[in-house]
């Protein structure tokens, strides 16, 4: 008897300490499965100032740009100009031959020589026909009046002798023509000097060496570096934000951006490929700095980055646009109240990357969580970290 006394209380005890252990692991597990707060990153709606400046890389240039090109086609004279050089209104800039002469063997020599005196004979023989032509004439105008000579034969000879006039004519042409034949072939050549149209600074120079040029080819750039301006291409969707007068933020022409004014918002687009293969729809837009905001080294075709300025607004509710998630089509926030996270559609303005104006929704000074992601859902259990 006594033994199972001892037996029973031993099984009695043993009860207790699995029943205890199951305890304490269904205490452990039910407070790892009980539902704790999300710990998020949050931000204040507040007040402050709203702006959008799109930005897109632009280049330098001079605002009159005058390309200098051959007037005929000759031989170009070394130009002695370099890039850089100060240039003044009615400078020669360089020389072009309109006619240079050309390599002939002796064949040729007495062929244009030959032609040169038959063309001159011909002017002997014409010359004496239309002096016989006239003596014709005198004499049948003497013979008419006295009344030996027909009315018709007067005007015959009259209009021999106006034939032999032009017969003369063409002969001294033709000797003219044949001389200027062998002035071109024999090194009688005529010199065109190019002078610059403005005071400037030469840019580029395209043909610096001698060399045989066709008229209208480039041979030089030359503009003011005092007057620049601005150029970027912009997407089509961007450049309808922007029109003359507005603010522009330019980055590159100092240790500090400088602020420029857009002059102008070209009315076409032009269809240019990305680099990805995508063809896009550019719209140049000029833009204007002051004289003096340019940085001395900087000139014609350097690249700086260009942002328009196409809304700015002080002192206005905005919200962080990391805070923003889509919700039906359009756009709502996780706004924490209480610990919990509550789904708030809200009525946007315009605005960048960094904040956009609230124009309903939310209020000032509400708490809202950024980047809230798909993990987060609607009345979740939140904490804000610190």
């Amino acid at each position: 008897m006594p033994d199972q006394v001892k037996i029973f209380a031993r099984m009695r005890l043993a009860l207790l300490l699995w029943g205890g252990a199951g305890l304490v692991l269904l205490v452990v597990v039910g407070w790892l499965l009980w539902p704790r707060p999300t710990r998020v990153e949050t931000a204040t709606v507040d007040r402050g100032e709203v702006a959008r400046t799109i930005f897109e890389d632009a280049r330098l240039e001079v605002r009159d740009l005058y390309e200098i090109s051959a007037p005929v086609g000759g031989r170009l004279e070394r130009i002695e100009l370099e890039p850089g050089d100060h240039v003044a209104r009615g400078q020669a800039l360089f020389r072009i031959s309109a006619l240079y002469p050309t390599l002939i063997d002796g064949r040729a020599i007495a062929v244009m020589q030959a032609e040169l005196l038959a063309a001159e004979q011909g002017v002997v023989v014409a010359t004496a026909d239309l002096e016989l032509s006239q003596k014709q004439l005198d004499r049948t105008n003497r013979l008419g009046n006295a009344g030996f000579a027909s009315t018709a034969a007067v005007e015959r000879a009259r209009s021999a002798a106006d034939g032999a006039m032009g017969r003369l004519r063409k002969a001294k042409a033709d000797l003219q023509r044949t001389r200027a034949a062998g002035s071109r072939n024999t090194g009688g050549a005529q010199i065109h000097t190019v002078r610059s149209p403005i005071e400037g600074v030469v840019l580029r120079v395209l043909r610096e060496s001698e060399a045989d040029v066709q008229a209208g080819a480039a041979i030089l750039e030359i503009g003011d570096p005092a007057h620049i301006q601005i150029v970027a291409e912009y997407l089509s969707s961007d450049a309808a934000r922007m029109k003359h007068g507005q603010v522009a933020v330019i980055h590159g022409l100092g240790e500090s951006p400088v602020e420029g004014r857009v002059r102008l918002v070209e009315p076409f687009a032009r269809t240019k490929v990305s680099a990805l293969g995508v063809e896009e729809q550019r719209v140049r837009v000029v833009i204007d700095i002051d004289a003096g905001a340019a940085s001395a080294t900087l000139g014609h075709g350097y690249q700086v980055d260009a942002g328009v300025v196409t809304f700015r607004a002080g002192n206005v509710l905005r919200v962080p646009t990391d805070a923003l998630v889509r919700h039906n089509g359009g756009w709502a926030v996780m706004r924490v109240q209480d610990g919990r996270a509550l789904l708030s559609e809200v009525t946007l303005g315009d605005g960048d990357d960094q904040f956009r104006q609230v124009l309903g929704g939310i209020a000032e000074n509400d708490q809202v969580i950024l980047f809230p992601g798909d993990t987060i859902r609607n009345d979740d259990r939140v904490e804000a970290s610190s």
